[in-house]
């Protein structure tokens, strides 16, 4: 019993055998892939969506009920249609998954210079019907829901530890995710209580919802467009035999 306490001739002193069965944690911490913090370019990209979908929600009640006097049926119909994009969300998210990065770097480029152009449409007085008020409403919320699904599945493509029974990483990252967006809703109503104080016209705010979205579209140019770096193997040694 003695001889299987005993650790190797360079120990110090005897230690249990199930503590040399172990490994270190030096080394399994080492060998962990750093993947914690949110990447950057995804916080802003987070943001300025979140701010850019806000910001325009009193300018869209102002023009389609004071400007253009649509009835409430023809309202809710139109919310309504701008609302179903986001129930596609996961299917957008499935199908740019199957692309990889490189697919998923262009459709959220791509989705963010089309929602900055519906949007600059509505700053441009070019909304004065039901079938304009449709066209670009709808290519707005549609932009916006394949931009969102999309990067937020290049975020949680950078590094999975999901196999391992760690879910550590997965769910910092959906935290600061969910940090950047509130920050975004944050800064959004207090930009629209202070147009809103300065009678500001729809279209103004407007326009600078298309900046915001412009904005969102130079640091989405930032985002990683190659797979995430595989963490390198193991340098532990493998424990020896049970006997």
């Amino acid at each position: 019993p003695a001889r299987m306490q005993m650790a190797d001739s360079g120990d110090s002193g005897p230690r249990p055998r199930a503590e040399r069965l172990l490994p270190s944690q030096s080394t399994a911490h080492a060998a962990a892939p750093k993947q914690q913090r949110l990447p950057p370019a995804f916080g802003p990209v987070f943001l300025l969506l979140a701010a850019s979908q806000s910001l325009p929600l009193t300018a869209n009640v102002t023009l389609i009920y004071r400007q253009m006097h649509v009835s409430t049926a023809q309202a809710s119909a139109y919310f309504l249609a701008e609302f179903m994009p986001s129930f596609a969300a996961p299917v957008f998210g499935w199908l740019t998954d199957r692309g990889g990065p490189r697919v998923r770097w262009w459709t959220v480029v791509v989705a963010l210079v089309a929602k900055a152009v519906a949007v600059a449409g509505f700053a441009a007085g070019a909304v004065r019907g039901l079938g304009s008020l449709y066209a670009l409403g709808v290519l707005m919320a549609l932009a916006h829901a394949v931009a969102l699904a999309t990067v937020d599945g290049a975020m949680c493509a950078r590094g999975s530890d999901g196999a391992s029974g760690d879910t550590s990483a997965a769910r910092s990252r959906q935290a600061a995710k969910l940090a950047w967006q509130t920050a975004g809703d944050v800064l959004a109503a207090v930009a629209s209580l202070a147009l809103a104080a300065a009678e500001a016209p729809p279209r103004l705010v407007y326009a600078c919802t298309t900046a915001l979205v412009g904005v969102a579209a130079l640091f989405a140019c930032r985002l990683p467009s190659s797979p995430p770096p595989q963490p390198p193997p193991s340098s532990a040694p493998p424990p020896p035999p049970h006997t």
